[in-house]
């Protein structure tokens, strides 16, 4: 595997790069660049020539963000480091890992196995799970509810709605005010158009929100009894959707 290197001090470019062949000693350091500058240039003529880049955030002439503003680069990248604030921004672009300084062997351990099991899930993977992945990151879920009340009608933000039930062949929207309103989707059609990072379908009549979910506990037949907040409604989850239900939470 090829490697890029772009560290702006010197010793820890250097132990960065002995532990990444201590790892393995099979792999190829391509370059050790330190400047943002130095980085864009060799991304323009080498483009696709690294596997991997261990790139540190903070470099001599800036923030090395800077770099994707000026070049696009989809090589898998592992941030580190000597600041966790920059987090949310390294996930951003192609990040594999994101580790604090000063980095350990351990470190980089943990941060190439992730990388190659990753590597060896997108190789197995056919062309429509990735058409399909590139879509399902494209996609927009639905913010706004139109609601008819008579002849008036209102709109409601997603965020208002802690959860939705189905009651003798309506669906309802349970506000987080206590207050509940028809809409015109059924449940399958919300299943696919709501944001699955903060909705979860527990069983056939019910669609809950994270802020929703009160008091979970074992239930008969290994299923899970979840009380929904406002309202304290024992809902069941169903047997077959209990762990991505738990995975969902501890996402």
């Amino acid at each position: 595997m090829k490697i890029l290197i772009i560290e702006d001090e010197r010793y820890t470019a250097e132990l960065i790069s002995r532990l990444v062949l201590q790892y393995n000693p099979g792999y190829e350091i391509l370059a050790i660049l330190s400047t943002i500058e130095d980085s864009v240039k060799w991304f323009v003529e080498k483009p696709g020539q690294a596997d991997l880049v261990l790139l540190d955030i903070q470099l001599t002439d800036g923030l090395s963000f800077d770099i994707f503003e000026k070049v696009k680069v989809f090589t898998p990248i592992i941030f580190i480091t000597a600041y966790n604030e920059f987090a949310i921004n390294a996930f951003k672009v192609n990040s594999v890992d994101y580790l604090l300084k000063p980095v350990s062997y351990q470190d980089i351990e943990h941060a190439f196995e992730k990388y190659n099991r990753l590597k060896e899930t997108y190789q197995k993977a056919d062309n429509k799970f990735l058409i399909d992945l590139v879509k399902d990151s494209a996609k927009a879920y639905k913010k706004r509810f139109l609601i008819k009340t008579g002849e008036k009608y209102n709109f409601l933000s997603a965020s208002e709605i802690a959860f939705f039930m189905f009651e003798e062949g309506v669906i309802f929207a349970f506000l987080t005010n206590n207050k509940r309103v028809m809409v015109s989707e059924t449940l399958d059609e919300l299943s696919e158009s709501l944001d699955p990072e903060s909705f979860f379908r527990l069983n056939r009549k019910f669609i809950a929100s994270v802020g929703a979910i009160g008091s979970i506990h074992n239930y008969f037949n290994r299923r899970l009894s979840v009380h929904l907040n406002p309202g304290n409604h024992q809902v069941i989850v169903s047997r077959e959707r209990v762990n991505d239900f738990k995975q969902w939470l501890n996402h």
